[in-house]
């Protein structure tokens, strides 16, 4: 009897406890929940979501007038870097979910960019391809999580397009030795063999499983899913150092630029 009291003036005490401290329990509930059920979120998504291995194709000229203006000053910024524009390309998904690109190349072909004008996703990336197979890639916004480990991806984000573009230099300064760089030629068929490349490797590790002969449409398996949906759990740490770092640059580039 004693013991069931004891129980219930412990239950007592805790409802007054959380009580007197509703503020700090909802704060410590949000801040664990949120990503938890996000991440929770993402491995359904990354489980169910058919995933397409598609080439560029050139956009037709009857819709490059789609594509919104403002998004070509970010093109006309690093053409003043130095890139030349090979043109617009679209990666053949319908509506609001279809990918248009400006794709960009250096003149040495060391460094490409993609400028996405998408509706849902406009941001820059920029690629260096290494001889190892490795490719150094660059972002202004988040990355998809790479599970291959033939991808060494960064983002730094909300900062110009010349400031990613200087960025990603800087990150090539240990490795320019052992650059493999793109032909203008070439660089769409490179980038749908990589795709595939990146694909086999995943299929290897256990991560995806393909769904047609062709293997050019595939979906995660429950390992890969999971992976995904950890790694969005320990990348949230990095957020607040990443934007700290873009705050920084963006600074130092506006104060040399005005």
């Amino acid at each position: 009897m004693e013991g069931a009291v004891q129980i219930v003036a412990t239950v007592f005490d805790l409802g007054s406890l959380i009580k007197e401290n509703i503020g700090l329990v909802i704060a410590a509930a949000l801040i664990i929940g949120v990503p938890v059920g996000f991440s929770f979120l993402m491995f359904l998504t990354a489980l169910w979501e058919k995933r397409h291995i598609r080439r560029l194709a050139p956009l037709p000229q009857d819709r490059v007038d789609k594509v919104p203006p403002k998004s070509f000053e970010r093109v006309i910024e690093l053409q003043e870097d130095g890139l030349q524009d090979l043109g617009l390309f679209t990666d053949g998904d319908k509506g609001i979910m279809e990918g248009i690109v400006s794709v960009m190349i250096a003149p040495a072909g060391d460094v490409v960019a993609y400028v996405i004008h998408s509706k849902l996703n406009r941001r820059v990336r920029f690629y260096t391809r290494l001889a190892d197979t490795r490719w150094i890639i660059t972002s202004d916004m988040t990355t998809t999580t790479d599970l291959s480990g033939l991808q060494d991806q960064e983002m730094l984000p909300n900062v110009p397009p010349s400031v990613l573009l200087k960025y990603h230099r800087d990150r090539l300064y240990d490795v320019k030795d052992s650059i493999d760089p793109f032909d203008p030629v070439t660089v769409i068929e490179d980038f749908y063999a990589r795709d595939y490349e990146v694909a086999d490797k995943l299929e290897e590790l256990g991560y995806i499983h393909y769904l047609t002969p062709d293997r050019d449409v595939y979906r995660h398996t429950a390992a890969g899913a999971w992976r995904i949906s950890t790694h969005f759990l320990r990348s949230t740490g990095k957020i607040d150092e990443q934007t700290k770092r873009a705050k920084a640059r963006k600074k130092a580039w506006q104060a040399k630029h005005g």
